[in-house]
């Protein structure tokens, strides 16, 4: 019962004009009002992009820092090479000290061939959706950019899909093993959003 409250709760989630303009919403959930209005626009709930940054994230300090890479692939034509402002943390994740460094990184990823790999605050898939940004990479380290993009392309699934509890998680994957686990994930984090309200990152 509460997973079909829940999931009830994502597809018809209304807000007034006036309470989608509220400073205290867009602050306790930290998106951008554009973010929230786009997604409204749509019928997304906001707090399903909330939720979906905070399982994607990279956290550097228990915090969610907007501007890391993680190559799924290829990372042998990056051995020994050295790239200004990034920082290796793990064997497939990058953390970049500004924006401008993540993107001069992805563009010698790119460069290299190296086209598998997830960047951004909602660590967006290059290989599979790359090309539905207007101006990448810039866009991708945007976090307005990027939280449209998640409010589009959640749409996008609830609607070809259907309204089913996985339907969210096809932003992670489309296998079934793995879209159900990170329905499991993204669950954990909504209802507490949901029902107590916890803040989730920046």
């Amino acid at each position: 019962m509460k997973r079909l409250f829940l999931l009830l709760s994502v597809l018809f989630f209304t807000l007034t004009a006036e309470g989608a303009s509220n400073s205290s919403f867009v602050k306790n959930w930290g998106l951008h009002k554009s973010v929230v209005q786009e997604c409204l626009r749509l019928g997304v709930d906001p707090r399903v992009v909330v939720a979906i940054r905070w399982i994607e994230s990279y956290k550097l300090n228990g915090t969610v820092y907007p501007y890391a890479v993680r190559v799924n692939s290829g990372l042998s034509k990056l051995k020994d090479l050295e790239f200004s402002g990034v920082k290796r943390v793990s064997k497939h994740v990058f953390v970049c000290s500004s924006r401008n460094s993540c993107v001069e990184f992805v563009k010698k990823l790119i460069s290299l061939g190296v086209v598998n790999f997830d960047a951004g605050l909602y660590q967006i898939n290059y290989l599979h959706n790359g090309d539905k940004f207007r101006n990448y990479p810039e866009d991708v380290f945007d976090r307005i950019e990027s939280g449209k993009f998640v409010c589009r392309y959640v749409a996008e699934k609830l609607k070809k899909y259907g309204f089913h509890a996985n339907a969210v998680a096809f932003y992670h994957s489309f296998q079934k093993e793995r879209n159900e686990k990170y329905a499991e994930k993204f669950y954990s984090v909504y209802d507490k959003l949901v029902f107590s309200g916890v803040k989730r990152g920046n």
